[in-house]
């Protein structure tokens, strides 16, 4: 199977930003014990899925997906997940891809 580092690297191979100012985002906390939030904030209305991924790439919950306006946004998670290494998947139509690394601690 492949190491966080190698899955990371796959993840973000796709990565194309028309504006890699467009999109800002930060988890936190981080390392988390399950409870946390994502916050990113948007320079253009645009459609945008947030999807949390476990270790080996697999969908553990889409956190949202839908059209965004401008300006700062804030996603809560809150309930128990097993702990390890997760990451967050931002797909948006106009910023493209990218991803944060989530540590959660037990």
């Amino acid at each position: 199977s492949m190491d966080a580092v190698g899955l990371f690297d796959s993840l973000t191979a796709g990565a194309t930003y028309i504006d890699p100012y467009s999109l800002e985002l930060t988890a936190f906390p981080n390392p988390s014990t399950g409870s946390f939030s994502v916050r990113y904030t948007l320079q253009t209305t645009q459609e945008l899925t947030v999807e949390l991924l476990d270790e080996q790439g697999r969908s553990v919950e889409v956190l949202h997906h839908g059209m965004d306006g401008s300006g700062e946004h804030v996603l809560r998670f809150d309930r128990q997940l097993v702990p390890g290494i997760y990451f967050i998947r931002f797909e948006g139509a106009v910023t493209g891809r990218s991803v944060r690394r989530l540590v959660i601690g037990g």
